[in-house]
């Protein structure tokens, strides 16, 4: 579901910029949302296969653990970026803590070492092939190297995932607000900001125009 989001946004010419787990809501039934479209941004131009993929925004925006490293080092970043986040949200996911959380607990820290460091990050044992290839995949250090969401979305881990879930009840508990994991409440502000915002979760599962008013506006200041 998670992908499915991403992928309209991103053919939108939308990049969400900041996509980790305090940014995703589910509810009762299990369906996921994608939230808090603060630090989005209006594409100038589609930068899919073009050579001057990756150049588009320059702004240092995100948090930092889920941070891509060309968004670190400011050089340009695009609609990969966000397939960076979110191999760091399903190691999160997975582990309920971002990648490098253990050993680096400095937000500074973490970005000095996911911008210059070109080992992966240490992954929770236990993971099947598929979701390591998975995650592997998103996490590729080269730009251009990173795959579509169109493809994550024919990747086996994800197929599978898609096959289990049709076969699950829907959830009898969901996290609660006050209960958030990851960065530190993060998930209390996304629920506060999705219900006081207007058009500020984008429902999985269906497609459905979005109100882009805000990325516009972001859009002309050059942000």
């Amino acid at each position: 579901m998670i992908v499915c989001g991403l992928e309209y946004l991103h053919d939108c010419n939308i990049i969400h910029r900041d996509v980790k787990g305090a940014n995703l809501l589910v509810d009762a039934n299990g369906m996921c949302k994608l939230a808090d479209f603060g630090a989005s941004k209006l594409l100038r131009f589609d930068l899919y296969s073009t050579a001057d993929a990756g150049k588009d925004s320059f702004s240092l925006c995100g948090t930092p653990w889920w941070m891509a490293p060309e968004v670190i080092q400011q050089v340009g970043h695009s609609r990969p970026a966000d397939i960076w986040s979110l191999g760091c949200t399903v190691i999160e996911m997975l582990a309920a803590k971002p990648p490098w959380k253990d050993v680096y607990h400095s937000p500074v820290a973490a970005m000095l070492h996911i911008a210059s460091s070109k080992a992966p990050p240490p992954l929770p044992s236990g993971l099947p092939r598929g979701a390591i290839d998975f995650i592997l995949q998103c996490l590729k250090r080269e730009v251009d190297e990173r795959p579509t969401c169109a493809a994550l979305l024919r990747h086996p881990f994800v197929l599978m995932a898609h096959a289990g879930a049709s076969a699950r009840e829907p959830f009898s508990q969901v996290v609660r607000p006050n209960s958030g994991v990851g960065d530190g409440g993060g998930a209390r502000a996304s629920v506060s900001q999705t219900q006081s915002g207007e058009n500020n979760a984008l429902e999985i599962g269906r497609t459905q125009p979005i109100d882009a008013n805000l990325v516009f506006r972001r859009h002309q200041h050059g942000l």
